[in-house]
């Protein structure tokens, strides 16, 4: 997740780049895999 938002922070210099929408799918996918593990390990708590 830490490598798509550098990449995609040095993307915002050129917005017109794939180097700005492939970062935040990273992001995105980074985020709702952690929001599941999250899940995951809560329901297995409880």
């Amino acid at each position: 997740m830490a490598l798509g938002f550098v990449i995609g922070l040095c993307g915002l210099d050129h917005p017109d780049s794939h180097r700005l929408q492939t970062p935040l799918g990273l992001l995105v996918t980074g985020m709702v895999a952690q929001g599941c593990a999250l899940y995951c390990s809560l329901k297995r708590m409880l």
